[in-house]
């Protein structure tokens, strides 16, 4: 399966040689976001590098429109279930490497899910890379200014030819 993270790998989802970074963003007066290591947003042996985020809000809990942790999940498994068993066995899989617990109640923890956005992150967007850091520099957490990005925001139809043309 393309969710890699759980497993331990740099970027969150992996397909071939593109990959992207998915963050939530909860609403603030600022967009920032936290990115955890100088791999994250690393373009070395990748074709295109993805940063998709996502604006989530706590919830009223008469909100009609929240969704719970375990409300997206079973979304997601009910879709691959219908389109491959094996898919949705690999995603319960991740799940549980991720801390996931389907007996868990999660319903104290309530968003109302907005708008996304995708970056291409490329050339000089703002980022921290492995390669260009000092020998003994290691486990860069820092805050990224999504106002700062604004020159990279992509339509979804870009990943979606980038993924088209994918190659092994």
């Amino acid at each position: 399966g393309a969710w890699q993270g759980p497993l331990g790998a740099a970027k969150d989802f992996e397909v071939g040689f593109i990959a992207i970074e998915s963050k939530a963003l909860r609403g603030s007066a600022r967009p920032i976001i936290a990115i955890s290591s100088e791999y994250q947003l690393d373009t070395a042996g990748m074709d295109s590098l993805f940063l998709h985020v996502i604006d989530v809000a706590p919830a009223l809990s008469a909100d009609e429109d929240a969704v719970t942790l375990t409300d997206v999940a079973r979304r997601i498994q009910a879709v691959l279930r219908a389109a491959d068993e094996n898919a949705a066995l690999a995603f319960d899989d991740r799940l549980m490497a991720a801390g996931f617990d389907w007996e868990a109640d999660y319903s104290d923890f309530q968003w109302i899910v907005g708008d996304h956005r995708l970056y291409l992150v490329e050339d000089m967007f703002p980022k921290i890379e492995a390669g260009v850091i000092a020998t003994g520099v290691s486990n860069v957490n820092y805050e990224l200014d999504l106002n700062s990005c604004s020159d990279y925001l992509v339509a979804n139809d870009v990943l979606a030819v980038r993924l088209k043309g994918i190659r092994e």
